[in-house]
C-alpha cells in the first residue's frame, strides 16, 4: 500500500436498480460537472465484461443461491477510494497516482475477490 497518509474507503450498499450509477460507471453518460477536457486522464483498472447490471446478474447467477433473493436485498456495494485533498495532491505531484490506485485495487481485490469487480 502507498506509504503516505491513509486511504479512505467509502462503501455504499445498493439494491436492485443500478440506474444512473451504472451509466456513470460504464461511461454512458458524462456528469454535467465533469470537465470533458480531462477525461483522457481517467484510468480504468478493471475492464468491464458487460455493463454493470449484466455483471451483477452474472455474479449472482454464478453464486448458485438456493432460494429467491428478496427484492430489498443488497445486490452489490460501491467502493470509492479517496484521501484528503492535501495527501492526494502530494501523491499526484510525485507522479504516484496510478501506483496509489493500483495498490488500493490490489488490496481490495485480495480482500473481496478479484472476480467481484466490474
Amino acid at each position: 500500500i502507498y506509504p503516505m497518509g491513509k486511504t479512505v474507503l467509502h462503501v455504499t450498499k445498493f439494491q436492485k436498480n443500478t440506474g444512473g450509477l451504472g451509466h456513470h460507471i460504464d461511461r454512458i453518460e458524462i456528469p454535467k460537472n465533469a470537465d470533458k477536457n480531462l477525461t483522457h486522464l481517467n484510468i480504468e483498472i478493471v475492464k468491464p465484461q458487460g455493463n454493470l447490471q449484466q455483471d451483477i446478474a452474472k455474479r449472482i447467477y454464478e453464486a448458485e443461491i438456493p432460494r429467491k433473493i428478496r427484492d430489498n436485498a443488497v445486490r452489490y456495494v460501491g467502493i470509492i477510494a479517496s484521501g484528503s485533498h492535501e495527501e492526494m495532491k502530494k501523491i499526484e505531484d510525485n507522479g504516484d497516482l496510478n501506483q496509489w490506485a493500483m495498490d488500493n485495487y490490489n488490496f481490495m481485490a485480495e480482500k473481496y475477490g478479484k472476480e467481484n469487480y466490474h
